[in-house]
């Protein structure tokens, strides 16, 4: 019965590899929520900053699923919570579309720029307004039943757009 932590040890190598879409076996597993397994991952090697062919990390994942246990252990790494996807998209960006204020919060002690971070499609603030748009809203409610996002309602956006503003603001 081989286990992690034998992998770690006869094979480390494999904790760093990448599939075809550059995701390490760290993203899936924290994109899938299981907490003790990306614990034990990053002791055993596993970068928790490593990023896939659109620049997403392990943080990115598990802000969008919700896997708050997940983002505690990622968010010990400070170097993840300022990685930026291909299009500029940080982790506040999808915290603050997740409605995820705790996340958001934690996010901005850690890195007061990220409030002001610019994507393709606009700041985390400029993101969370234009997703209260019910186009908007509509368009991504599609995106998300195919991906298996979280869409937050318009209390959690609005709590996240709070915390932005007063970021922006100072």
């Amino acid at each position: 019965n081989i286990d992690i932590s034998t992998i770690a040890t006869e094979a480390p190598q494999l904790l760093v590899m990448a599939d075809f879409k550059s995701q390490t076996p760290l993203m899936l597993v924290a994109e899938q929520g299981d907490a003790k397994l990306v614990e034990i991952m990053i002791a055993a090697g596993a970068d928790p900053a490593a990023q896939d062919y659109r620049g997403k990390t392990a943080l990115h994942a598990a802000i969008v699923k919700g896997h708050k246990t997940v983002i505690e252990i990622l968010l010990k790494h400070p170097e993840c919570a300022t990685k930026e996807t291909v299009l500029g998209e940080t982790p506040a960006h999808s915290a603050a579309l997740a409605g995820d204020a705790g996340t958001l919060e934690k996010l901005l002690s850690l890195s007061p720029a990220l409030a002001n971070a610019t994507s393709f499609h606009g700041t985390p603030l400029e993101r969370a307004e234009a997703f209260l748009e019910p186009d908007v809203r509509r368009e991504f409610s599609h995106f998300a039943k195919q991906n298996g996002a979280k869409i937050a309602d318009e209390h959690k956006i609005r709590a996240c757009i709070s915390i932005l503003k007063e970021y922006t603001s100072a």
